[in-house]
């Protein structure tokens, strides 16, 4: 699918929701080509159950990035995400950037989106996050393993396995100091989580204006205390959260 142009939002006294640009669910070898999209959900979402997905020279505005998921809702139905690459990406204005959203292990009837879920399992690995030109991002890059859950006391939960996952030249500006906030589950840590050329700056450092150090929140994550051609490259400096919000209005 290539030169798309996907505007999903709306003059009137009415808001709009679920206006995702475009989702992949059970699928397999598609590619996303030259796409703008302006909206006030996730960009191009890789949902359940999908592999060999291709994204490059997106540029989206007011949107929630470039997600996978949401994965890991239903008990007894895993969802299984590979070898998927986000690749030359512009993101204005944008709630979130490059991340990975899961479910929390134990189902809950009513959950953060007003929907039943929690409680299934599967993985995402291969996943690499290239080239990302950030314009005042709220959270440039993301794991959480709790996305609708809330609740501190289930969210080490999931079962979900997350593994060799890359952000790769990310340059740009965050809207505050958290920059990054990587929260896997306890019951299964992440392995193979890997930062390379990641430069983003605060808004308001870019802009001369006294800001706060930049803050990157970590949690479980395997080879956190790797070093030499195992190391992360990712500059943990503050624990991370198992309920932190999904798109945050304030510095840390």
């Amino acid at each position: 699918m290539a030169n798309m142009f996907v505007n999903s939002t709306t003059n009137s006294n009415y808001s709009t929701v679920n206006t995702d640009g475009s989702d992949t669910w059970n699928s397999n070898n598609v590619g996303y080509y030259n796409w703008t999209v302006e909206n006030g959900d996730d960009c191009i979402a890789i949902k359940g159950n999908s592999s060999n997905i291709h994204a490059k020279n997106i540029t989206c505005y007011h949107s929630y990035g470039m997600p996978i998921g949401s994965v890991g809702q239903q008990p007894g139905y895993p969802d299984y995400v590979e070898n998927i690459l986000f690749e030359d990406v512009k993101l204005i204005e944008n709630g979130n950037g490059g991340w990975i959203k899961a479910w929390q292990g134990k189902p809950a009837l009513v959950t953060g989106n007003g929907d039943t879920g929690g409680g299934g399992g599967g993985s995402a690995k291969n996943v690499t996050f290239k080239n990302f030109v950030l314009d005042r991002v709220n959270l440039p890059i993301l794991v959480t393993e709790c996305i609708y859950g809330g609740d501190a006391s289930v969210c080490d939960t999931s079962q979900f396995q997350i593994s060799d996952i890359t952000w790769q030249n990310f340059t740009g500006t965050s809207k505050y100091d958290l920059v990054a906030s990587l929260h896997c589950s306890s019951e299964v840590p992440c392995p193979g989580l890997r930062f390379i050329d990641v430069n983003i700056t605060s808004y308001n450092t870019s802009i001369g204006r006294p800001s706060l150090p930049l803050v990157y929140q970590c949690a479980n994550l395997a080879d956190q205390n790797a070093t030499g051609v195992d190391a992360t490259g990712i500059p943990c400096n503050q624990w991370a959260p198992n309920n932190l919000t999904q798109t945050p209005m304030m510095n840390y």
